[in-house]
């Protein structure tokens, strides 16, 4: 089964299209727009180098969801100002859930992003996602997904994809690697201004590849470092390296920053801003609700809640300010049962 999904994906890897490259400044990173963990890191095929799995997190790696045990709320608003000669203002949000069953995992939501902004001339569009995640082997997990929507022309999409995680003893003991084959039908088209010509085209762009590892390097009780590392290949005619780390404090404090490097746009928009980091700070702690028989009798009498807030300055006066707020429904079981042979 592993081997058929390897297959698969390199199979697609081989198309190529010849249509004209030119989105839109930020039309590659558009769902990054979406959140905090989007804009810090999240938008990226392993989970990102401080795991944290959100539904709009599936946007760049459907398979993601399936290594989530619990039920997980998600809401995010993303403020993006324009300090320029004439003030403007753009936002984004996202709203979505993830259900997981014996069977598999399902995830749903909706992202809108409403930037007519000139130096950042996304349009006003909103989506919807939807997708299904199993784990198929031992920490192998695969993934399934859609989404599809209007404003900037209307959009409808698939998309596949798969996360292997491989601990590599005491060193990283969490190593993860990704693949995932994203905006498979047609996305959103810019009538505005391209990162090479006048004339928009297709974003984010269709038959994106994205490739990525991570892990944590310091694994200690109190602090954790981890990293990570992406590679997006859009319709193979640009490349988009992504950097990111990871620091958790106390099992409280989780500190982010994620550094994207879209060479095209680097090149043709050197202005862009398109290399300026995005940093954001987080703290997770745990609620108990006490003897509620409802939420003890789906194990939910502890849960956990992640705050989360964002920042990313660009050139031109445009700035991304973000916050999140994230809900799991219970707690994480990281010890495997218990079997004893020969007791009654």
């Amino acid at each position: 089964m592993r081997r058929f999904f390897f297959s698969a994906l390199l199979a697609m890897s081989t198309l190529s299209f010849s249509q004209t490259y030119n989105p839109p400044i930020g039309g590659e990173e558009l769902f990054s727009n979406l959140s905090t963990n989007m804009l810090s890191g999240g938008f990226s095929v392993t989970g990102g180098a401080a795991w944290f799995i959100t539904p709009a997190s599936t946007l760049a790696n459907p398979a993601l969801a399936a290594a989530e045990q619990r039920i997980v709320v998600d809401i995010a608003y993303t403020a993006i100002p324009v300090f320029a000669d004439d003030f403007s203002y753009g936002q984004a949000c996202t709203a979505g859930t993830i259900l997981p069953f014996d069977w598999g995992v399902i995830t749903a939501g909706y992202g809108g992003v409403y930037s007519d902004l000139e130096p950042l001339p996304l349009g006003n569009v909103s989506a919807f996602f939807a997708g299904f995640s199993k784990e198929i082997e031992r920490d192998f997990f695969v993934g399934f997904n859609l989404w599809g929507g209007f404003g900037a022309s209307w959009a409808l999409n698939a998309g596949v994809g798969i996360l292997h995680m491989i601990p590599l003893g005491d060193v990283v003991p969490d190593f993860r690697y990704g693949i995932s084959a994203v905006n498979l039908g047609k996305t959103f088209f810019s009538e505005g201004e391209g990162i090479i010509e006048e004339g928009g085209r297709d974003f984010p762009s269709i038959f994106t590849i994205r490739c990525g590892a991570a892990g944590t390097v310091v694994n200690m009780e109190m602090f954790k470092l981890g990293f990570s590392v992406d590679l997006t290949f859009p319709c193979f005619l640009n490349a988009i390296f992504d950097f990111g780390i990871g620091m958790e404090i106390a099992k409280i404090v989780v500190f982010r920053a994620n550094v994207p490097v879209n060479v095209r746009e680097l090149i043709e928009k050197p202005k862009s801003g398109t290399a300026f980091p995005a940093l954001s700070l987080g703290f997770q702690f745990a609620i108990n609700t006490g003897k509620n028989e409802f939420m003890a009798k789906n194990d939910w009498n502890q849960s956990e809640i992640v705050i989360n807030a964002g920042f990313k300055s660009a050139l031109k006066g445009v700035q991304k300010i973000a916050g999140e707020g994230t809900l799991y429904l219970g707690m994480p079981d990281k010890e495997g049962p218990t079997i004893r042979i020969g007791e009654e």
